[in-house]
């Protein structure tokens, strides 16, 4: 008997605006371009490309309490990922701003929002019948992620 894998992937769901310019962007002023918003975040596109491979995928991440959220999760269920989603009521969801070049470059103007706050209490409500990890990078590297157990500490507000 063949058991299927079953994968936990850890990271960040996104709301990704992309935009292609049809000429070089002017600056201060309008340039026409193709603009459409989309699903995104490396571990939500890895948790739907997974499922389509036929493998069972739980998806641990966190989204706001907004439309972005209930619809990027909505998408992700559809494609049949189970998603352990925390909803963060302090911070909407991430989106990022995607500019395609006519070669195809990307340039990405990122805002992770709720993605920054995921904690490993998130993580372990997501642990099942896993018996795969995939840790996306943007969540265990980028500088403003906090440590394991650590609680981001308040922006400070302006001096004076």
């Amino acid at each position: 008997m063949t058991i299927k894998p079953a994968v936990l992937v850890v990271g960040d769901v996104i709301t990704d605006v992309i935009a292609r310019p049809a000429a070089a962007p002017a600056h201060a002023s309008d340039t026409p371009a193709t603009v459409r918003i989309t699903g995104g975040g490396a571990a939500a596109n890895t948790a739907s490309w997974l499922v389509e491979a036929g493998v069972a995928v739980t998806l641990v991440a966190r989204v706001g309490d907004d439309l972005a959220g209930r619809e990027r999760c909505a998408e992700l269920a559809a494609l049949g990922v189970r998603c352990a989603v925390a909803v963060d009521p302090t911070a909407p969801t991430g989106a990022i701003v995607v500019l395609v070049a006519p070669d195809g470059e990307r340039t990405m103007l990122t805002d992770r929002g709720a993605s920054l706050h995921l904690s490993p209490a998130d993580v372990d409500a997501g642990f099942g019948t896993a018996t795969h990890l995939h840790l996306s990078a943007y969540a265990l590297l980028d500088a403003a992620t906090p440590p394991p157990g650590c609680t981001r500490s308040p922006e400070p507000g302006p001096p004076g």
